[in-house]
């Protein structure tokens, strides 16, 4: 009796690890064809896909493992999982409608291939004039004829459903991680297809049973959960963007039916000509834009030097000019900037908080030279050292020109009061100011994203969000500390980071 338990575990342990050494070949292969798609296209990972319909074809019908439990799973159910894996790691790596669209217009091709090729193949497997070195029977296809169709039917849909209902699951969870989306969404279509497709094919063929289909539940629990674990390490190895972020359009099932293929090749060319376009405007904006700015900035700066002696007037003329020309500058190193930070994880270092903080008063002084700065509780960032990015300094001056731009009407004064709290693991700086506010829904919409806000309205604070997001840093703002409940009392930011051992 315990040797009879020990080979029924035996067995299963070893039709587990049949399993997981089926799903690490087909899925491994696909991440490895992913990753060289810039040396050799995605051309391959396409031809992958395809050899994919042929094994979903053809292997049920050669072998199914027994993975124990009273649960089997077939050959073709692994490559099915496979094929469906690889469009899910197409979708989350590309995000690219047209790529979707292309890749499910070519799986019906293949299939309507398979759909002329198989009763042709059963015909000449049982044809007096034809050779049967193997003696396949002509069942194989003929059987397989009637479970081919339905399967693929429901192949088709379960691919559109699996898009889509990530799309949506994104839309109405947009606080659970996008990875979650993913994984959850895949096992739920592999458990839809234990059920639904015994259910279609059983009046095709009566050899599935409804029972024996239902209880492939656990088959496709376990496939569903180790093709799960292969994208969540695809997503994180390749780096996803669609797990990376979090503002991607949806798509329509409209433009997945109707978009032709004339239409991906020119969106193809056109994003080529695009990225063409866009890397000269950088260039133009990074060189010669900047250059005049800087050279009008200069001459102005003469123009006061040389002519102390001008009427109030003119003088006010000329700092608004230069205050101008500055924030133009600014502007430009933003906008470069926050190019730059696009889809990137910044490398981090010890930041010497206090002498950065003294970095960004000084640009900001040289940025409006007709105000007054006052600031208060600078002392508490004495001896403070965190993990950050070196571009913190860039950062501590768009909260700062932030607090500038928006103080009280007709104040020439700025006030900005600084606190430090700090912990075992962390540093949170507290930057508080005295001017008009914002209400909650401008702080809700205070880091949008630049398809989002309205044109040039704290464009900065994009920028410092992203720079303190992708250095393993948070911020977050709120009514002034002595004011938590009143808006219009000025308003406060708070910066955490990562804390670091003080340096002698």
């Amino acid at each position: 009796m315990l040797q009879e338990i020990f080979n029924i575990e035996t067995y299963t342990m070893l039709g587990l690890l049949h399993l997981a050494l089926h799903v690490l070949i087909y899925s491994g292969s696909g991440i490895l064809l992913y990753f060289l798609r810039r040396r050799i296209s995605l051309i391959p990972f396409y031809i992958y896909l395809g050899i994919l319909q042929v094994f979903t074809s053809l292997m049920s019908g050669f072998y199914v493992l027994d993975i124990g439990w009273g649960a089997s799973v077939g050959g073709g159910s692994i490559a099915y999982a496979a094929t469906l894996w690889a469009v899910m790691l197409l979708y989350i790596m590309e995000h690219d409608l047209e790529a979707i669209k292309m890749v499910i217009l070519g799986i019906i091709a293949i299939q309507f291939v398979f759909f002329l090729l198989y009763p042709y193949f059963g015909y000449l497997l049982g044809y007096a004039g034809s050779t049967n070195p193997l003696m396949v029977p002509p069942a194989l296809f003929n059987v397989s004829f009637g479970i081919f169709w339905v399967g693929n039917l429901l192949a088709l849909i379960e691919m559109v459903l699996m898009i889509f209902a990530v799309e949506k699951m994104k839309n109405l969870f947009a606080d659970i991680p996008s990875v979650v989306h993913v994984l959850v969404v895949y096992i739920g279509v592999m458990l839809i297809d234990s059920v639904l497709y015994p259910l279609f094919a059983f009046p095709v063929t009566q050899s599935i049973s409804i029972v024996q289909g239902i209880a492939s539940l656990i088959s496709k629990i376990f496939l569903g959960l180790f093709y799960s674990g292969m994208l969540l390490f695809a997503g994180i190895a390749l780096k996803s963007p669609y797990i990376q972020k979090e503002d991607r359009t949806h798509l329509t099932f409209s433009d997945m039916l109707t978009l032709p293929k004339s239409d991906v090749i020119h969106a193809w060319r056109r994003a080529e000509e695009n990225q063409e376009r866009v890397r000269l405007l950088l260039d133009i904006i990074s060189h010669d834009i900047r250059n005049y700015s800087s050279s009008s900035l200069g001459i102005i700066q003469l123009l006061k030097m040389e002519y102390p002696d001008l009427n109030e007037g003119v003088i006010d003329k000329i700092n608004r000019l230069q205050r101008m020309e500055q924030q133009s500058i600014a502007l430009l190193e933003n906008a470069l900037n926050l190019g730059t930070l696009e889809d990137t994880i910044l490398q981090t270092q010890i930041v010497d908080i206090e002498s950065t903080f003294e970095e960004a008063k000084s640009r900001l002084k040289e940025s409006y030279p007709s105000l007054s700065f006052r600031f208060t509780g600078e002392d508490t960032l004495e001896g403070k050292n965190v993990v950050c990015n070196k571009l913190l300094e860039l950062a501590i001056y768009n909260i700062l020109s932030n607090m500038a731009k928006y103080r009280k009407q007709e104040s020439e004064e700025v006030i900005i009061d600084v606190d430090t709290l700090v912990d075992d693991e962390t540093v949170e700086v507290i930057l508080s100011d005295h001017g008009i506010g914002m209400d909650e829904e401008e702080k809700k919409h205070a880091f949008d994203s630049l398809q989002e806000r309205p044109r040039h309205q704290r464009f900065g604070l994009l920028l410092v969000k992203s720079i303190l997001n992708q250095s393993d840093c948070d911020i977050w703002i709120t009514n002034r500390p002595d004011a938590p409940d009143d808006y219009t009392a000025g308003t406060s930011f708070h910066l955490v980071f990562p804390r670091a051992e003080a340096t002698d």
